[in-house]
């Protein structure tokens, strides 16, 4: 509910907005002629200035830039620009971002669009580079936005910017796993590229649609497409751009599980950004290499590396790579049996996922998109479009107006509804997803862990200790130790046939089954485990109770329910079967004298979908994960399950399924 009102007063606010802008259009298009007119430097003129101040020093360059005692020039613009470029390539991303505002609010002093936009598309790198995704997505679609207004869309510098903001917005994608999406901006970037006959702009989109590849596992495309990569960074001279390319071939090698190919390319891509000032990029190839080799067993030099690159991540403020580098200091640690430290770098990695993952930035970014041709009618954007396009505006201002307004508002309208039900959908999504992942750490965070512990335990004593025992307390432990890797087996069974169940992945093929049979062979698997019990079964021997359903799911649902039943009976009890047909279903009823459960236990299980552990009658160890994959493995099959259950006084559970 508070969601809708949300929007509800977005598009409340955005209508009156809308009307602003529109009638803003009409009063500028009307405006007196004595406003000062738009003089468009030309590309040559820009050029020439930007050539004058290329081998300028940063400490030059800033005080040209802050030097406005006279009017604003372009030199003040450019000066303040390169400084920007020079602080960001030196990782210092908070003065680049503050640099970079002041950039943009000269040129917007006097109206130089071109200016304008590529202070934009720095803001959004610098944004991206930090891992504020939002942020970024803002200004890469206000930067497109000037470039849509501006008259000269041919020129070079135009199309340039352009391009920029494509591959921006294509790189968040990316970072977002919209793949697709990332595709088709990567394409547009490229094809003006081309057109543009740029070998660097060539290089990094060959590579960004190489990278797309590589994520879908089409290693043979991504190979082809980071080869183009290299050649255009090799015409253009980037090093950065070829480092990049070695440091993602190693990743296609590492994946195809070519380590020592990898580890090559690695150290290439290492080596050429060693000494370079853009810190930034030299991490990637600091982080694989690292990682490399850890894989190879050269665990000093892996050390050495990821640290180094945890400690630049901190000073430059990359929490992607620090959260890289926390998640792999975390894996060396274990593997030096120093759990603490461990504990520390996962903690610290997850504080920088949770960073970087922050919900606020994807809905930012889905906001932004959404908002993309309604805040076309902004003031800013309409003012800077006005003055190059008054005396068009002037005649028949009435028809426009209504024309304009009708079709903005039916744009909002369809924006806002798409919105909303996108928005309900990736909440849901997120909610499922939330769900399973807790459901997941908690089993493996207690359930599976206790009885990795008590081996590990055991073991410790027989390293110790195991000369001095005698062999009736080696067979005790012998069979302590069976026991404990039995019940990790079944819990990693019904954890792995769980998961599928979750994600959607579980392969059903229903076929006519007789049920009778799939009992008596799931009884005899049990039969010492009941023996030692001195449990007997009572089942009846009728036979030829056919059903449709898949095979294996029936075998998990019956064997899980059996074996339950098995661990949580009393000693010299008796477990019953029965079988009751109706027209359309079987219903097989399995009867235990154990311990019974909780009214709130089964809700938590069949209702509610939570695991719980709980011990059997001589300590065996249960999750109650097992019954929630009978319960949606039933579902699965078109039947169900019922429980009726009394603490002390057993259970029955009540298996329903199609008949044949």
């Amino acid at each position: 509910m508070k969601r809708s009102i949300i929007c509800f007063n977005t598009l409340r606010e955005v209508v009156p907005t809308t009307l602003l802008a529109v009638l803003m259009l009409i009063g500028i298009s009307s405006g007196c002629s004595s406003e000062k007119e738009y003089k468009v430097l030309s590309e040559e003129d820009r050029q020439k200035v930007e050539s004058e101040l290329k081998s300028t020093p940063s400490e030059k360059l800033l005080e040209m830039a802050r030097d406005t005692t006279n009017d604003i020039t372009i030199y003040n613009v450019v000066a303040s620009r390169m400084f920007a470029s020079k602080m960001r390539h030196a990782s210092r991303f908070s003065e680049a971002i503050e640099q970079c505002q002041a950039t943009y609010d000269m040129a917007l002093s006097i109206s130089d669009t071109i200016e304008m936009t590529k202070a934009l598309n720095d803001l959004a790198t610098n944004f991206r580079r930090i891992g504020s995704l939002g942020d970024a997505t803002q200004y890469h679609y206000r930067a497109l936005q000037l470039a849509d207004a501006f008259s000269d869309k041919k020129s070079y510098t135009a199309r340039k910017n352009k391009t920029i903001a494509y591959n921006g917005i294509g790189n968040i994608d990316l970072t977002l796993k919209y793949y697709d999406e990332a595709k088709l901006y990567f394409k547009e970037a490229l094809d003006i590229e081309t057109s543009l006959d740029s070998h660097l702009g060539q290089a990094i989109n060959y590579a960004n649609i190489g990278s797309i590849f590589s994520y879908e596992e089409k290693y043979d495309s991504a190979f082809s497409y980071y080869c183009l990569s290299m050649e255009h960074n090799k015409l253009a001279n980037s090093v950065v751009g070829i480092s990049l390319c070695h440091n993602a071939l190693g990743e296609i090698y590492e994946k195809r599980a070519m380590i020592d190919s990898a580890r090559v390319e690695y150290q290439i891509s290492y080596d050429l950004l060693l000494h370079d000032a853009d810190r930034w990029h030299w991490l990637v190839s600091c982080l694989s290499l690292g990682r490399v080799e850890m894989l190879l067993g050269n665990m000093r030099k892996a050390s050495q590396l990821l640290a180094e690159a945890y400690k630049v991540s901190i000073e430059i403020d990359a929490p992607e790579q620090a959260e890289v580098a926390c998640t792999l200091l975390s894996k060396y640690e274990q593997k030096n049996n120093n759990d603490k430290k461990a504990l520390d770098y996962v903690l610290k990695a997850r504080t920088f996922s949770d960073r970087v993952k922050n919900e606020s930035q994807n809905n930012s970014f889905l906001n932004t998109r959404v908002n993309y041709e309604r805040e076309k009618g902004a003031k800013e954007l309409q003012q800077l479009t006005a003055e190059k396009n008054r005396k068009e505006r002037q005649h028949h201002f009435t028809i426009l107006l209504i024309s304009l307004f009708a079709i903005l508002l039916l744009i909002i309208m369809l924006q806002f509804f798409t919105m909303l039900r996108f928005q309900r959908r990736r909440n849901e999504e997120l909610k499922a997803t939330n769900e399973t992942k807790d459901k997941l750490f908690s089993v493996i965070s207690h359930d599976l862990k206790n009885p990795a512990i008590a081996q590990c335990n055991a073991l410790q004593l027989l390293k110790q200790y195991g000369k001095s025992f005698n062999q009736e307390q080696l067979g005790q432990m012998y069979d302590d130790l069976h026991k404990s890797a039995v019940v990790q087996v079944d819990l990693l069974n019904n954890l792995l046939n769980w998961t599928r169940l979750q994600m959607g992945r579980m392969q059903f093929e229903p076929s006519k089954i007789d049920i009778s049979g799939i009992i008596t062979d799931i009884t005899e698997l049990l039969a010492l485990q009941a023996k030692a019990k001195n449990i007997r079964f009572n089942k009846p021997e009728e036979k030829g109770l056919m059903i449709w359903a898949d095979h294996n799911m029936v075998s998990v649902i019956v064997r899980n329910i059996v074996s339950n039943a098995v661990k949580f009976s009393y000693p010299d009890s008796t477990i019953t079967f029965e079988y009751n047909t109706t027209d359309e279903t079987i219903i097989l009823t399995i009867r235990d004298q154990g311990i019974g459960m909780t009214e709130e236990y089964m809700r938590s299980v069949f209702s509610e979908g939570r695991v719980k552990s709980t011990k059997g009658t001589t300590g065996e160890q249960g999750s109650g994960l097992g019954l929630a994959v009978c319960f949606d493995m039933a579902k699965m099959n078109k039947g169900n399950i019922e429980a009726d259950s009394e603490p002390g006084k057993g259970t029955t559970f009540r298996v329903t399924l199609p008949k044949a």
